[in-house]
This record gives structure tokens, C-alpha cells and sequence, in this order.
């Protein structure tokens, strides 16, 4: 009878253990797949978003969309319901305009092909100009609409500040799309999916500089003038190679020019003698590449060394090409900067007559 009791409590002792274990491996097992599934939700809307971002950047704003949608959220849970701060919420539902996957260049999907019913769809907000998948996507005890901070998290993404988005969903970031003097940095993003990948600046092979969840990204430095990025790539086997191209011509190195009428200052008087003054003309202002951006003088010398930072705030914005001069100024500094930063100033003395003139 001992023997037996023993064996049972072992045995029973040994199920007990199995059931743990079991239990264990069914809840890791559980969380595993929840994690994948999450991480490629994450993957899809942040390529999305990132696709809407960069087409309304390069289209002056015009949305990627098709027909509006009205998304009722009164199912959803308090604490998912924060996804939606910041919209135009009535009755509980958002007008939301559902995007057009061809004019972003998306065709392989995994969610919001309309498999799942007529809400498993992407679509965007015109107030906030976030994405939404419109039938929520359930991991878990948590049910994502859009791009959350902890999706951000898991697949490491940061919202370029400059994009410009092309065929196919492949991403050009450039470090400035203004005009500018200094050198310009460009980031090539092409989905990981995509086979037979190169770019080239210039017709310069550029080696793959790093890889995250979404994107192989290409590295482009130093950009010092006009250049021309080409991301070559197919889809997928049964897809031709194809191309999406990126111009830099965003780059004035070049100094503005600006002549003066230094030997024909004048003296014009009025009836009231106190309102009597001088000037001189602006012969030319121009910039052949970022166009000039302001002209400014002061009725004094600025040294060399001072000028840049003396007139970033300070100076006398000139009028119709004229340069006034106060009674009593014998120099001038006239200062030209164009809209890529560069600047450079030059010097008039007043004349003896014009100044003995101020002086009446």
C-alpha cells in the first residue's frame, strides 16, 4: 500500500509538473507569435505613414486618398480610444479618406486588402494627417488603429524631418531641401522585401550602410553640388528591375553680386530745408542660382570681421535701389546675402560736396 501512495503523489506530482510546463510553453509559444504579428503590423502601418508623409510633401499637400470613410469608434476601449487624440470626433466617428495604395506605389500588402471585411482598410485623417487601419488590429490585450509609441519602439522608427517619397515606396531623406551653402547628406530607404538592390550617385556605386525592421538604407555623404541618386531594384522575381531617381540642386556656393553708383551720389532738396538729403543708386543686385534675399546698408563702417553677424539683425533694408545717407555719415556699408547664406558687402565714401551739402 506504501508503494502505491507513493506512486500515486509522484504521479500526480509529475501531471501537476507537466501542466506547468505545458501551460508555460502555451503562454511563451502565445507571446512569441504575438510579438511577430506585432512587429509586422508595426512594420506595414509605419511604411504607410511614412509613404502618406513623403506623398504630401512632394505633391504641395494633396492626399493619397479615394473615397472617405466614417470610422465609428464607440466599440472601442477607453484606453484605445487615446490613438484618436487630436481628430474631429462626432456621435463618436471620424471621417477618415481611405489611401490609394497604387499612388504610393504599394501593391504587397499583408492588411488592408478588404480580405477581412470592408473595414480592413488604410486611410488617413486630413486633420492630423495620421494613418489609421480602420479595423483595428487585435495582439493580445491591446487593439492598435495606428502608429503607437510602443510600435514605434519595437521596430526602432524615427520620422524624418525631410523625406521625398518615389515609385514604389522607396524613400530619398535629404539632410536639407532648402537652399543652402553647406553640404547636403542623402539616406536611400528601400524596403528590405525588394530584390536586386543598388543605388548610385553619379554614376558611384554606394554600398549598403545599415538595415532596420523596414528599409535596407544607403548612406550618401558630402554632397557638395548638382547630383543625381538612382535606387535600382525589383519587387519581386516575377517584377522587371526598375529605378527611382533623386536630384540635388539644392547647393549656391556661389556669392551674390552688387554694384553701386559710388561716383554719382546726389543731393536732393524739398522746400522745407530740413528734410534735405542725399543718396546713391543700386546698379545691380543678382544671384543666378538661390536669388537674392535682402539688401541692407548702414549709415557707418562695419568692420570686416563683424559684418555677417551686424547685419543678421541689424542694417536699414534698402527701397526701390536707393541708399539714403544721413546728414553727417561719411561711409557706408552696403551688405547683399542670398537665400543660400552666402554674402557679401562693400563700401562707400560720401563725397565732400554731398557732405558739405548735409551740413547746410
Amino acid at each position: 500500500m506504501k508503494k502505491t501512495g507513493v506512486s500515486l503523489i509522484a504521479l500526480v506530482a509529475t501531471i501537476v509538473i507537466i501542466s506547468i510546463l505545458i501551460s508555460s510553453i502555451t503562454i511563451s509559444g502565445i507571446a512569441t507569435i504575438n510579438n511577430a504579428n506585432k512587429m509586422a503590423f508595426a512594420t506595414e502601418i509605419s511604411l504607410m505613414q511614412e509613404s502618406v508623409d513623403s506623398y504630401l510633401s512632394r505633391s504641395n499637400g494633396q492626399f493619397p486618398v479615394g473615397d472617405s470613410v466614417q470610422l465609428d469608434i464607440s466599440g472601442v476601449t477607453v484606453s484605445s480610444k487615446s490613438q484618436f487624440d487630436g481628430e474631429v470626433i462626432t456621435d463618436d466617428k471620424i471621417i477618415l479618406s481611405v489611401i490609394d495604395y497604387k499612388l504610393l506605389g504599394l501593391t504587397s500588402l499583408k492588411y488592408g486588402l478588404k480580405d477581412e471585411g470592408p473595414a480592413d482598410i488604410y486611410a488617413v485623417s486630413r486633420d492630423t494627417k495620421r494613418v489609421y487601419y480602420a479595423k483595428g488590429f487585435a495582439v493580445g490585450n491591446k487593439t492598435y488603429y495606428t502608429l503607437t509609441e510602443d510600435l514605434k519602439a519595437i521596430i526602432n522608427y524615427q520620422t524624418p524631418e525631410t523625406s521625398s517619397a518615389t515609385q514604389h515606396g522607396i524613400i530619398f531623406v535629404p539632410t536639407e531641401i532648402d537652399w543652402t551653402n553647406d553640404d547636403v547628406n542623402v539616406q536611400v530607404k528601400i524596403p528590405k522585401s525588394y530584390i536586386s538592390k543598388t543605388v548610385t550617385a553619379n554614376g558611384i556605386p554606394i554600398s549598403l550602410t545599415t538595415s532596420d525592421q523596414v528599409y535596407d538604407i544607403y548612406d550618401v555623404t558630402g554632397i557638395s553640388g548638382n547630383y543625381e541618386i538612382i535606387a535600382n531594384y525589383a519587387i519581386d522575381d516575377a517584377s522587371p528591375i526598375t529605378n527611382s531617381k533623386f536630384s540635388v540642386n539644392n547647393i549656391d556656393n556661389v556669392v551674390p553680386v552688387i554694384s553701386l553708383d559710388k561716383d554719382n551720389q546726389k543731393l536732393l532738396k524739398s522746400d522745407n530745408p530740413d528734410e534735405t538729403y542725399a543718396y546713391f543708386e543700386i546698379l545691380e543686385k543678382s544671384d543666378s542660382l538661390s536669388g537674392v534675399k535682402v539688401v541692407k546698408y548702414e549709415n557707418e563702417r562695419i568692420l570686416d570681421t563683424e559684418i555677417a553677424s551686424y547685419f543678421s539683425s541689424n542694417g536699414k533694408t534698402v527701397y526701390k535701389d536707393i541708399i539714403t545717407i544721413a546728414s553727417g555719415v561719411r561711409d557706408i556699408t552696403v551688405y547683399i546675402e542670398d537665400n543660400a547664406g552666402n554674402w557679401t558687402a562693400d563700401f562707400v565714401t560720401v563725397s565732400d560736396e554731398v557732405f558739405t551739402g548735409l551740413l547746410k
